[in-house]
């Protein structure tokens, strides 16, 4: 861990060029070792198996320096209870009732930095140890500020001495923290408790199948066919004696005297205009033009003939089909009421299940209602003894801090009289010696008061922040 800042900083406090490096080492072990461990876990350190045991071989762990700062010592990620070493005997003893076991291991400290975990650790059920590390208090701290501090009164100490040949033999006060009392978990307060945390709501109730949507719609009506018609009539026209069947036909050049003009009605009107206008001979043309109407009469008497036919055809054509067109519309009024009742019953079943779904509906919501209830109540009452118990643990835990905060101001004050006395020796020493002025002296005392007042604002603050952290954990547990 780099300390070239703090190293700097007490340099340029102190003036000497080159800062002490076991001064700072000093420094950092005591600021630990001053610090309650339960405010140090930020600066844990855990032991490796391969390096330090904690295996089948060795069994024992091995710390790679001096504490008395042993955070947790885990075996196979069950936390183990430390009990004096006067216990091995007993945690050890299958007929004792402190015996050892894998879920509830135990430990103790031996000589030469040892810790001895119970049952023995294997290779595939190891222990660890996690301690705090002293030289985490390092450039980027919070406790960076002491650290220099007492390393910076270690420095004029030893300026002091160095510079006033005075052979000091009285040791300096040491600070001794009291040591805290173990902190109880909270889950300790709610083991024993009579309602347990319901958890989340767990609706077990079955929701009704909601019914599918019929396909519901006007009847099919299947295309009704009209039934087959007589022939439609045809008009036909008459056919008069001649060359042609149509006195509409195109006139054409004629003459008197040959058959032609007898025959064919086409040559008729020329030789009526040559009676007329070349031989002005009118009665022949008088003959000529009753020839001709007589021959229009007998047409048309033929048309007036064919035209009776084709009425006569077109009356049963037409009786035919309105007949067909009526039974139609009479087919297709049945096929429309039989459509009609299919779409009523289909209409009659839906409003039937719709009416069952209804009442399946009102059944699943006072199933779900009675189920939120009783977990409601569930709640309530748990919420209730969880409060009771966050109080007493609260009260319990701040009864500890006061307690542990009076044991630091009594450590501080015997600190402060010891120190007192400390430095007047110190004084009446240099003073004796009338050697170097007493400045590098009061320089130490000063620097390792203001090392021990940091620590104990560290240790206030953050047990109060411990404090409101746990108990705001505490009530997210009883909202949760």
């Amino acid at each position: 861990m780099a300390t070239t800042n703090i190293e700097l900083d007490i340099e340029n406090i102190t003036g000497v060029a080159d800062a002490d490096d076991q001064l700072i080492k000093t420094a950092q072990k005591f600021v630990v070792s001053s610090i309650p461990k339960d405010l140090m876990l930020w600066a844990g350190t855990t032991t490796a198996v391969g390096s330090h045991g904690g295996d089948s071989s060795p069994t024992a762990i091995t710390l790679p320096q001096p504490t008395d700062n042993i955070i947790d010592v885990q075996r196979n990620g069950f936390s183990a209870e430390q009990v004096p070493e006067s216990m091995q005997g007993f945690i050890a003893n299958s007929s004792s009732l402190h015996l050892a076991t894998e879920t509830f291991p135990k430990y103790y400290m031996q000589a030469g930095n040892k810790v001895i975990v119970k049952p023995d650790p294997s290779d595939s059920e190891t222990a660890l140890v996690n301690y705090v590390d002293f030289l985490k208090i390092d450039d980027d701290c919070d406790l960076r500020g002491a650290v220099i501090f007492h390393a910076c009164s270690s420095e004029f100490s030893k300026l002091a001495s160095s510079n006033t040949g005075v052979t000091f033999t009285q040791s300096a006060p040491v600070y001794i923290p009291p040591i805290m009392e173990d902190r109880t978990v909270f889950s300790s307060y709610t083991s024993g408790l009579s309602e347990t945390d319901p958890g989340t709501l767990t609706i077990t109730a079955v929701s009704p199948q909601t019914p599918s949507l019929p396909s519901i719609g006007a009847g099919s009506v299947s295309p009704i066919t009209i039934a087959s018609l007589p022939s439609a009539p045809n008009y036909t026209a008459p056919a008069v004696t001649g060359d042609t069947q149509e006195i509409t036909a195109a006139n054409v050049a004629g003459s008197t005297g040959t058959a032609a003009d007898r025959l064919n009605f086409q040559h008729w009107y020329d030789v009526l205009a040559d009676f007329i206008e070349d031989e002005e001979d009118s009665e022949l043309a008088a003959v000529q033009l009753q020839k001709i109407n007589s021959y229009i009469g007998a047409y048309q008497a033929a048309i007036q003939n064919q035209l009776n036919i084709f009425n006569e055809g077109n009356a049963v054509y037409q009786a035919a089909l309105q007949r067909n067109i009526q039974q139609s519309q009479i087919d297709m009024q049945d096929a429309q009421k039989e459509a009609d009742l299919t779409l009523q019953a289909a209409i009659q079943d839906y409003t039937l299940e719709l009416q069952k779904y209804g009442a399946d509906v009102n059944k699943y919501q006072a199933e779900v209602n009675t189920q939120v209830s009783e977990y409601s109540q569930k709640l309530s009452h748990y919420q209730t003894e969880l409060q009771t118990s966050l109080q007493a643990w609260q009260q319990e835990s701040n009864e500890k801090v006061a307690r542990y905060q009076a044991k630091v101001q009594d450590a501080i004050n015997k600190f402060n009289e010891e120190n007192s006395e400390y430095q007047a020796q110190l004084q009446v020493s240099i003073q004796n010696s009338n050697l170097k002025p007493n400045h590098y002296a009061n320089e130490s005392k000063k620097y390792y008061e203001w090392a021990v007042q940091e620590i104990n604002m560290y240790i206030q603050n953050n047990s109060k922040i411990i404090g409101r952290t746990m108990a705001a954990q505490a009530a997210q547990q009883q909202r949760a």
